[in-house]
């Protein structure tokens, strides 16, 4: 299964429509350095499956996180699936079930996200 990475960050970009694969603990590496918001205004970073299924994160301060999962229905966006004060435990565990190849309905109800 290959999961690609996109990020916006103060030390690298990669855009969601030129999103590159990744390894899962370099996903984990990538998380662990990502900025806060008030360290680079608009860090994001993102995941996206082979089913094109995605799962990004923006990291509020250091152990405070929100999560966003946006809902596609016949190719188009319908809604997000939203959480705020995630921990970055909450966000790393995430992160693996994705990399274990559980889909975004599985990641929401097992995480309670809505």
């Amino acid at each position: 299964m290959t999961i690609t990475v996109f990020i916006s960050s103060d030390t690298m970009e990669i855009p969601a429509g030129s999103a590159e694969p990744v390894s899962y603990m370099s996903a984990v590496n990538l998380l662990r350095e990502m900025p806060t918001e008030l360290e680079y205004d608009g860090n994001f970073i993102g995941f996206i499956n082979e089913a094109d299924e995605t799962v990004q994160f923006i990291r509020i301060s250091r152990d405070n996180w929100l999560v966003d999962i946006p809902i596609v229905v016949k190719g188009k966006y319908d809604h997000s699936l939203r959480k705020e004060e995630l921990t970055t435990e909450h966000v790393e565990s995430i992160v693996a079930e994705f990399f274990k190849g559980k889909n975004i309905e599985q990641i929401s109800k097992k995480f309670e996200i809505d």
